[in-house]
């Protein structure tokens, strides 16, 4: 599975607030280093506690959204990433422009529960040319 990193959430704000090269604290660097980092977190018998793709972004976009680790264009940047780490994984999206309240709405939640359900209502394919979820639900982490 491909993921963001630091760096890449950095630049993914830039893109949204129109920034120039301007530094960014170590404060700031360390706690993208945790919210990049979360979404892949083992639990103690070596599990993934965000099991699948679409958990793993929902979580991104929802710590993104809450913590708030850039001056300006967080919710941008958490819709922004989140989208990017599922197309970068292959999954593709469609019509979701219209919708894009409700996920602002749901990115502010402390639960991501409401967020793969918005995911899930709008993904097409699942990364392998598949028809998304026939048999209801995306498998385990792959």
């Amino acid at each position: 599975m491909n993921k963001l990193t630091p760096e890449q959430l950095v630049l993914l704000n830039r893109k949204i607030v129109a920034a120039n090269e301007s530094s960014v604290s170590q404060e700031t660097m360390n706690v993208l280093r945790e919210i990049a980092d979360i979404p892949y977190v083992k639990d103690k018998r070596f599990f993934y506690v965000h099991k699948n793709t679409i958990h793993k972004a929902a979580k991104l976009g929802n710590l993104i959204a809450r913590r708030k680790p850039f001056k300006n264009g967080n919710q941008e940047t958490a819709i922004l990433a989140l989208l990017t780490l599922l197309d970068i994984n292959g999954y593709k999206m469609a019509n979701y422009s219209q919708d894009m309240k409700d996920l602002c709405a749901c990115l502010e939640n402390e639960e991501t529960d409401d967020i793969c359900a918005w995911i899930k209502a709008h993904v097409v394919d699942d990364g392998y040319g598949n028809p998304a979820f026939e048999d209801g639900e995306e498998s385990e982490e792959r």
